[in-house]
């Protein structure tokens, strides 16, 4: 288990995501929030409706801006 900063992970997002990828755990510390990193691959990824419309929600509003 690797567990790093926010300063440390923008650092070294590439080889974090590295070990990710090969089924290292990485945590993230931020305040007193953790995040882990989890490699999804493409045919686990099933977009609910309710997902994609509100992925197009924040799309529009991101265009407004």
């Amino acid at each position: 288990m690797i567990q790093v900063n926010t300063r440390e992970f923008r650092a070294n997002q590439s080889r974090l995501f590295d070990k990710a990828m090969e089924g290292e755990k990485v945590m993230i510390r931020r305040h007193n929030q953790l995040f882990v990193i989890v490699p999804v691959r493409e045919e686990g990824l099933q977009l609910t409706p309710e997902l994609e419309r509100r992925i197009a929600e924040a799309s529009n509003a991101h265009e407004c801006l």
